[in-house]
């Protein structure tokens, strides 16, 4: 039927790919099932994609998705947003307009905020955003990203009034909790959404492009502090405060017109409209020999890997993240995180204070400060070229020996001169945390946002981010405790001795990564969903050769114990002048196993399922070539549906039936003997529940519609609504 051209009003099976939008405009009957005719298809469909983005450069994945790039930076805008608001209160610390607003008077005339109120309001956002990641793992899958996103920030526009009018330590400790709930959707959503917009290619510069968002926050916040450090009065601080207004107006607007994410829309069954956003996300110049985008095909492979993924572990709960391989995947993901804040981050987090408490002058301390997230900028993008010849997880483990290497150096010289009345030490050491900066914005910052939105599966990637930022909030609550004592002249005083303390803890994070901690770069994420479920060893990841489609296709077929596997008969459409005929394969089914029945006036749906039993075999060696063997499979039950009108499928061949029943309903419903211990070689027929869908162009008569079901045909008949007739009425 491919070779000749299909008779007025008939559907041609899978026309070419550049023919298929402009015919489908012309079809009488729109088939609107989402899936395609056939797994096969699907697969096929899926491994040109997928070896189109293996074999993506970093020049071709520009050209071929520039918007992807552009929308990905604009909405990780709102990190920037983030870091600016939450490097102030921290910071502010070493502010004394502020410290003589909020401090308690010391004994030398000066004023200083107490350990148990800087830990207060260090930790006090992180406890909203615990809540916000919580609540963002489960508003973001049901709304999506974007509704989620503009959400957030009216929240903070409204919460900043509290801190920039606070009166007190509570109000700020008040305000600081609010505010920490929008911050937590932002932490996760942007990497989320910037993992699921771009192709292999890409998706490390835009989820570690998150890094670089949160130091040019914290440099602009540094800038900004800097800028005030001459004014006495409360404006001060507040006026840094004000600039936070500046940022959600903005991001905002632009987030209203940006692309959901078409894994979503993929993952809530809504399929047209993920073709639509990846349509807007890729260039529009798709002649372009160097550009290689196949619409139909990405998304079929992001059904696919959506597929397996159910197959592998149905749900999309925070439970499901605790089941099967996705334990394994939340844990790495969330100690990739935990670890990062036990590297030595936190002396960079408190720097302006530390620089203080390590000898030097508010002025020179926020200087300081300022070149060290100017530092972490450079680091970050040279983090880019790193990950291209070294690989993310060389990359993390390299990086936390660097920081521990330099910790102890900064521990010693800590430990040998007392930096407070040596002037040279106090610039050593501030100079080696510059160092320290470098280093981890080179590696481990950055590469942690790629690491954990690449290691979740895509189901439970939004709420396994959201696990692993909240291990990493519940880490920085730790270090947030600590650190202050550590550094305060009121508490444990340990200044630069502390950092012997990080140092240690590096030595554990190294060993974790070592053993627990996989290489994903260059890896789709169905070939990552395949490395995980054959439990490959961390170690061997970047070494490990894997065939996606294919284990897909086995996993689908094969595992109907823990999914819905699904098929779709192939149909013929024909149109007459009165009615609509459509001939359906159905082989081996009886009318008792299909159902019809129209969901609205002219929408119809056909659906199914085939149930068969086998045991698994091998087959003798070299008997069978070029074939698969499938394990067990056993599929039962039936889902109930409620429609509106339902048609009978009257069966021609029920006296051929009663002598020859179809093989697959033979080994299904005879009973138990010997026999039936035989295994099974190979199989291949189709099993499983199938639906298709069809919307017809004009009114139908559903009261007329007639079934049959003969020689493994389907056919469906359905009379064309009468046309309507002007009928003159007389008046008596």
């Amino acid at each position: 039927m491919a070779a000749e051209e299909a008779p007025a009003g008939d559907i041609a099976p899978n026309p070419p790919r550049e023919e298929r939008t402009s015919q489908e405009k012309k079809q009488p009957v729109e088939d609107v099932s989402a899936a395609k005719d056939e797994f096969s298809y699907e697969a096929a469909e899926a491994a040109r994609a997928t070896s189109a983005e293996q074999s993506m450069t970093l020049m071709q994945g520009l050209k071929t998705y520039p918007h992807a790039v552009a929308w990905s930076v604009l909405i990780s805008a709102a990190i920037i947003m983030e870091g600016f608001d939450k490097v102030l209160i921290t910071n502010l610390f070493a502010n004394d307009a502020f410290k003589a607003k909020y401090g308690d008077l010391q004994p030398d005339g000066s004023y200083e905020l107490t350990a148990s109120w800087q830990t207060a309001l260090s930790i006090a956002s992180m406890a909203g955003e615990i809540v916000g990641l919580t609540i963002n793992g489960i508003v973001a899958e049901r709304f999506g990203y974007r509704k989620t996103i503009i959400t957030a920030m009216f929240l903070v526009i409204a919460f900043i009034f509290i801190v920039f009018f606070a009166q007190s330590l509570q109000h700020l400790l008040a305000g600081q909790i609010l505010l920490g709930l929008p911050w937590g959707v932002f932490q996760t959503i942007t990497v989320a959404y910037a993992s699921e917009v771009c192709p292999t290619a890409l998706r490390a510069y835009l989820t570690t492009y998150v890094n670089l968002c949160w130091v040019i926050g914290q440099f602009i916040a540094s800038g900004a502090l800097r800028g005030t450090t001459n004014i006495t009065t409360q404006w001060s601080y507040r006026l840094p405060f004000a600039l936070q207004w500046i940022w959600p107006v903005p991001i905002m607007v632009g987030v209203y017109f940006a692309p959901e994410s078409p894994w979503w829309l993929v993952r809530t069954g809504r399929r047209d409209e993920a073709r639509q956003a990846l349509r807007r996300l890729t260039s529009k110049h798709r002649d372009d020999p160097n550009i290689d985008v196949d619409l139909d095909a990405t998304i079929s492979m992001m059904e696919q890997t959506n597929s397996m993924e159910k197959a592998l572990v149905a749900g999309t709960s925070y439970w499901d993240c605790f089941k099967g391989i996705n334990l394994r995947r939340t844990e790495i993901s969330c100690l990739t995180w935990f670890a990062q804040i036990f590297s030595g981050v936190a002396f960079m987090s408190y720097s302006t204070y530390f620089y203080q408490q390590a000898g030097m002058s508010t002025e020179h301390s926020f200087t300081f400060t300022l070149v060290q997230y100017g530092l972490g900028a450079i680091g970050t993008m040279l983090s880019w070229v790193l990950m291209i010849h070294i690989g993310r997880r060389t990359l993390y483990i390299s990086g936390i020996a660097a920081m521990f290497a330099l910790l102890i150096v900064i521990g010693s010289v800590g430990a040998a001169i007392d930096s407070k009345t040596h002037e040279a030490a106090s610039w050593a050491i501030g100079s080696m945390l510059l160092i320290l900066t470098m280093v981890y914005d080179m590696t481990v910052g950055p590469v942690c946002y790629s690491l954990v939105s690449e290691i979740a599966s895509t189901r439970l990637r939004a709420k396994t981010i959201v696990l692993a930022r909240s291990t990493y909030n519940i880490g920085n609550i730790i270090v947030s405790i600590i650190a202050p004592r550590m550094l305060n002249s009121t508490a444990w005083d340990w200044g630069a001795k502390g950092a012997f303390f990080w140092a240690g803890c590096g030595v554990l994070c190294i060993t974790w990564a070592y053993f627990r901690l996989p290489e994903p770069k260059g890896r789709t994420y169905g070939e990552l969903d395949v490395l995980f479920e054959q439990g490959v060893s961390a170690r061997k990841f970047a070494s490990t050769v894997v065939d996606p489609v294919a284990a897909a296709e086995h996993i689908i077929k094969t595992d109907a114990k823990t999914a819905s596997v699904t098929w779709q008969p192939k149909f013929d459409i024909r149109e007459t002048a009165d009615n609509y005929e459509l001939h359906g394969e159905l082989a081996g089914l009886s009318k008792d196993d299909v159902h019809i029945e129209f969901s609205d006036p002219q929408t119809m749906q056909i659906r199914g399922k085939v149930e068969r039993t086998y045991t698994a075999g091998t087959p003798p060696a070299g008997l069978l070539g070029g074939t698969s063997s499938a394990s067990a499979i056993t599929e039962g039950g039936e889902e109930k549906h409620d429609s509106a009108h339902k048609v009978t499928v009257e069966d021609e061949s029920e006296v051929a039936k009663k002598t020859e029943s179809p093989a697959g309903e033979a080994a299904a419903e005879k009973p138990a003997t010997a026999a039936d211990n035989a295994k099974y070689w190979l199989t291949e027929r189709s099993i499983g529940e199938f639906a298709r869908t069809f919307s017809f162009p004009t009114r139908v008569e559903q009261d007329g519609v007639t079934a049959s079901l003969k020689d493994g045909i389907l056919n469906v008949t359905v009379p064309k609504a009468k046309k309507y007739e002007s009928r003159r009425i007389a008046i008596n």
